[in-house]
């Protein structure tokens, strides 16, 4: 299994996921079909073998469709019976009370994975 890496677009994020666990995804969810856009990150997380899975999200911003479908992503990493501990560092820009919500409401949904917050003043993007 090779890494993943995906190269930001005007609506679609940075994605950085390597076979070690250490998963990377920055930048801004927009497209108007997000199924085409996270089904290859489906098909990899599905594959991926490891004990722990450490998530860092940078998301700036994700339409209502992608958010469903980040949240799915983030179930199948759930439901991958290789992986027995998995972290998320969820980043949002200060004040920005809806990146933070829809953390906490993703987190509300998911039994095994634990949620760090970490609040930002400006988000750096690749």
């Amino acid at each position: 299994m090779a890494d993943l890496i995906i190269s930001k677009e005007d609506v679609t994020p940075f994605v950085s996921f390597k076979e070690n666990g250490e998963l990377y995804i920055e930048g801004r969810s927009l497209s108007e079909d997000p199924k085409k856009f996270y089904l290859r990150l489906f098909e990899w997380v599905n594959k991926l073998n490891v004990k722990k899975v450490d998530l860092i999200s940078k998301i700036e911003y994700m339409n209502t469709a992608s958010t469903k479908m980040f949240f799915n992503l983030l179930q199948a990493i759930e439901n991958n019976k290789n992986i027995e501990t998995i972290n998320i560092e969820w980043h949002y820009e200060m004040d920005d009370v809806d990146m933070e919500e829809i953390g906490e409401m993703i987190e509300d949904k998911l039994e095994r994975s634990g949620f760090n917050y970490v609040e930002c003043i400006d988000m750096e993007y690749v």
